[in-house]
């Protein structure tokens, strides 16, 4: 049995267990382009809180959710610095302010509008990655990109009470991507710029397939990376899938 060390962050101290088979053997099946919906399934699985209660996977940020994957992997990998291609998840990692994590920020007044831009949390990116295809006209990249927007992205003064979380999403991608080309750039250039007041942990971006960590240097010539859950499983427990 492999023991993990405690990984401390500032939404919680978090306890990782080692996967048992059973559990190894239904993560390595999920289908590619489903890695939010099995980074939930592996929390739940083997991540609880320093009193050993079960942790919330949907309520963590997506920054928090990479977090506990990568600590499975510099765990089990032969470097806690372990190489992700021609980097090492030290090129990635941007840690977290001592002051503490802003919850959220304001953006000002952009298209008629005041706004203020919240964290992504695992609630959201599985909803962004079970709507792919639901909108017309718009590409897996730019579905990714609008639906954090829409996730991230709120009015002051604005509720978010929904019943349906993916019925909500689709109708606040519709609207985005209905904007006047000049007001959806303003909003995502705002956008853009005051979610770095939120940053903790990893620089979070999007590709056509998902969420991605970049590189923590802006001039850095290595790729974005991802931390898929089927890294954690080994070779051997794959073959038998």
């Amino acid at each position: 049995m492999i023991n993990f060390p405690l990984l401390r962050l500032q939404s919680g101290h978090y306890q990782i267990e080692e996967l048992d088979l059973k559990t190894a053997l239904k993560l390595s099946v999920i289908p590619f382009g489903q890695n939010e919906y099995a980074i939930s399934q592996f929390i739940d699985a083997c991540v609880k809180n320093e009193q050993s209660d079960k942790v919330n996977p949907r309520a963590l940020t997506v920054e928090d959710r990479m977090m506990l994957v990568a600590h499975y992997l510099a765990s089990t990998s032969d470097s806690p610095d372990f190489a992700i291609g021609r980097a090492n998840f030290s090129d990635y990692l941007v840690g977290e302010d001592a002051k503490g994590r802003v919850q959220e920020a304001i953006v000002g007044e952009v298209a008629q509008d005041n706004w203020l831009v919240k964290s992504l949390t695992g609630e959201h990116s599985e909803a962004i990655e079970r709507t792919m295809g639901a909108v017309e006209g718009i590409n897996d990249k730019v579905h990714w990109l609008v639906g954090r927007m829409a996730c991230q992205l709120c009015r002051v003064g604005e509720t978010r009470d929904y019943d349906d979380i993916d019925a909500w999403l689709i109708e606040r991608i519709t609207v985005i991507t209905s904007f006047p080309e000049s007001d959806f750039a303003s909003l995502f250039f705002a956008f853009e710029e005051t979610r770095k007041q939120l940053q903790h942990l990893f620089i979070v971006g999007n590709d056509g397939v998902g969420l991605v960590a970049k590189p923590r240097e802006e001039d850095s010539a290595f790729s974005a990376a991802r931390f898929p859950v089927d890294t954690c499983i080994t070779g051997f427990v794959k073959s038998m899938a």
